[in-house]
């Protein structure tokens, strides 16, 4: 019975979620009290960001209402990633945060279901696809493609500016049916920013197939599209992910598991928003943690879980912190 008390709150988590809902609220209702005030809910998108950099690199314009700021954004985003781990997704991402709680509801109805298997693996190629079409538009018109489509957006923005309904409405119908049935649905199987997240994860083999494009082209002379180049790296991301499911040497940051220690009550498994097997894991490699440390604040023994032997469970909440600062 204590172990089940100290399953404690992860106040650090929540508390940011809460913040940045608490901003996007604000955004809402100032317009409403202050007529001059006019919101501007991409100001801070990292993946527009990086959308708008690889417009700038294939027709020297940047997409949209996009600047460096956001571009800034996305860089810091992936360095983050490479360094630390997926902070973004499971402390900021307001999509994240919302397909979550609604689970949640769907894990109390009993209808809710972690896939696993060649279903999981399988499914998870709809958000590389998803990300190849997004760049590929971006890249071509210099316009953000995820403005068609994007719930967020389209939700905050009221299914104005540059949102088609026939793209939009089916998105976030899907979005939020299939977050109630299946556990994390759009993190892992239609987001793709998670995919732009994953392929940092595997920077080193990403950075050899750019470089391996470059040489081609600018020195063998071959002059291979550039669609051809996001083709491969979309297909590689899939590869890698599907097929092991595991980090390789980014991020730096792991929950490790004392194995002296650990009673094996498996509460960590149960409390792991993506459904990862902690309990069977020396250290937490699975390419879907996000670091949230649930599974730290909840664990039933102290000291049986921690961020790389040493760091304290608050470090990916300040880190988080530091980079929105």
């Amino acid at each position: 019975m204590s172990k089940i008390k100290r399953a404690k709150t992860n106040y650090y988590r929540i508390a940011l979620q809460w913040g940045i809902i608490a901003l996007l609220l604000y955004l809402l209702v100032r317009p409403l009290v202050d007529k001059a005030f006019s919101s501007d809910f991409e100001a801070y998108c990292p993946f527009g960001g990086m959308q708008s950099l690889a417009s700038f690199l294939n027709t020297h314009s940047l997409a949209c209402s996009m600047t460096t700021v956001q571009i800034g954004l996305g860089i810091a985003l992936l360095v983050t990633v490479v360094l630390f781990g997926k902070f973004f997704c499971s402390y900021v991402c307001p999509l994240g945060f919302l397909t979550e709680w609604v689970g949640r509801l769907g894990k109390k109805a009993k209808l809710h279901v972690t896939l696993k298997g060649n279903t999981d693996r399988v499914l998870r190629v709809f958000k590389y696809g998803l990300l190849f079409f997004t760049f590929y538009f971006t890249m071509n018109a210099s316009e953000l493609f995820c403005r068609k489509f994007d719930p967020y957006y389209a939700t905050l923005s009221g299914f104005g500016g540059d949102v088609y309904l026939w793209y939009a409405i089916p998105a976030l119908v899907l979005t939020v049916i299939g977050s109630f049935f299946i556990r994390q649905f759009w993190c892992k199987y239609i987001c793709p920013l998670g995919a732009i997240t994953n392929l940092a994860v595997y920077a080193l083999p990403v950075s050899t197939l750019i470089l391996l494009w470059v040489l081609l082209n600018h020195v063998v002379g071959l002059a291979i599209p550039w669609p051809w180049l996001l083709g491969a790296i979309c297909l590689l991301g899939f590869v890698f992910e599907s097929g092991t499911l595991r980090y390789f040497v980014f991020p730096t940051w792991r929950i490790v598991r004392n194995d002296t220690i650990c009673t094996h009550c498996k509460i960590c498994d149960k409390k792991c928003p993506m459904g990862i097997q902690i309990s069977t894991q020396s250290e937490v490699d699975q390419i879907d943690c996000h670091l949230c440390t649930d599974c730290i604040v909840k664990c039933s023994d102290k000291g049986a879980l921690i961020i790389n032997k040493r760091m304290p469970v608050w470090g990916p909440a300040v880190v988080t912190v530091i980079i929105i600062a």
